[in-house]
């Protein structure tokens, strides 16, 4: 009888320490992935457009790309493409601003790869206009 209630408390004890060795590979198997892309950083790319005003699809150029949170910035070039590296996983907001013509974008972006997000601008021109009695702005 010894020996079956040795054998038979060794086995439960195997038993116990498969199953924590299992609820841990376990564990570790729900939490690498989040880790993972809390710690993983993304290229997000484009090319902005203009909308209206008689430029549609000529190229944005010279405008600032913001992305936040986190502090990761860019200005698209002569063709109206822009490059941000090093931007970490999650929810973020994409702002694009541009001046003479002035004209702005905000679009939500969720990161989880490397993207390519074009942008299109409405077309805004200010123009200074001289009015009786002082100078003013007009849309147009």
């Amino acid at each position: 009888m010894k020996n079956s209630y040795s054998v038979d408390n060794n086995l439960g004890e195997i038993m116990k320490r498969n199953i924590v060795i299992l609820a841990a590979l376990a564990f570790i198997c729900l939490i690498a992935p989040a880790a993972h892309a809390q710690t993983s950083t993304y290229t997000i790319s484009g090319t902005a457009t203009w909308k209206g005003g008689g430029h549609n699809g000529d190229p944005v150029s010279g405008a600032s790309v913001k992305i936040g949170p986190g502090n990761y910035s860019g200005t698209t070039d002569a063709q109206g493409h822009y490059s941000i590296s090093g931007v970490k996983g999650g929810p973020h907001t994409l702002h694009l601003k541009a001046t003479n013509p002035n004209g702005s974008v905000t679009k939500a972006v969720e990161v989880n790869q490397d993207k390519t997000v074009d942008i299109t601008v409405r077309y805004r021109h200010v123009a200074i206009r001289k009015r009786k009695g002082g100078v003013g702005l007009q849309k147009q």
